[in-house]
Parts: structure tokens; C-alpha cells; sequence
């Protein structure tokens, strides 16, 4: 996965916390978890760890606010930094692939 470690880069040289509050339960094992879910599983498994990390760092963990208000403040400012570029095309990507994902269970469903 080539994706992973450009993000994780990216993630560690801005200073994004792969880590929750939670010291027993990071973002990387909520993304193990996830991918390793039912649901992702039933979905054909369409996301890599990047695509589900950025899913993460996007809807809910401890840095999502001060990522939103970087990229905010970056965008008002018409910069666009090359850490919002990997994160944004990985977060792209990865909505992409739930959505391809998504048609395709439901094509199949209807066929049953």
C-alpha cells in the first residue's frame, strides 16, 4: 500500500496525531477495526488503511478540528499546502471507492 506511508508522512511532519485521548485505542487500530468490519467486508472491502485514516482524521477524532480550521484558514489565504493536497486526494479516493462500492452492493441486492 503506497498510499499509507505518504499519508502517515505527511500526517507525522504536520504534526496530525495518529493517536485518540484514548491511550488504548489509536486511530490505526480504529482503522484496523473498521476495515476489518462486517460492513467493509460486505462493501467487497473497497478502502486501504490511507483511505480509511483520512476518513478518520475528516469526521471524528481529536485533530479534526484543527485540521478543518488549517485548511480553512489555507484556503482563505489561496494556499494550498501539499499536506491538504495528499490528504485531499486520499479523501477523494476514498469517497470514490465507498461510493463505486456502494452501487455495486446495491445492483447486487436487487438482483436476489
Amino acid at each position: 500500500d503506497l498510499l499509507l506511508p505518504a499519508f502517515k508522512g505527511n500526517a507525522k511532519l504536520e504534526g496530525w496525531s495518529l493517536q485518540t485521548t484514548n491511550r488504548d485505542h489509536t486511530i490505526l487500530a480504529s482503522a484496523k477495526d473498521r476495515l476489518n468490519s462486517a460492513e467493509h467486508k460486505a462493501l467487497g472491502s473497497p478502502l486501504q488503511m490511507a483511505h480509511m485514516l483520512a476518513i478518520l482524521l475528516y469526521t471524528g477524532c481529536d485533530c479534526t478540528y484543527a485540521l478543518s480550521a488549517e485548511q480553512r484558514d489555507c484556503t482563505v489565504a489561496g494556499k494550498t499546502p501539499e499536506r491538504f493536497r495528499v490528504f485531499g486526494a486520499v479523501l477523494t479516493q476514498a469517497v470514490q471507492r465507498l461510493n463505486d462500492a456502494e452501487k455495486k452492493y446495491t445492483r447486487n441486492m436487487s438482483t436476489l
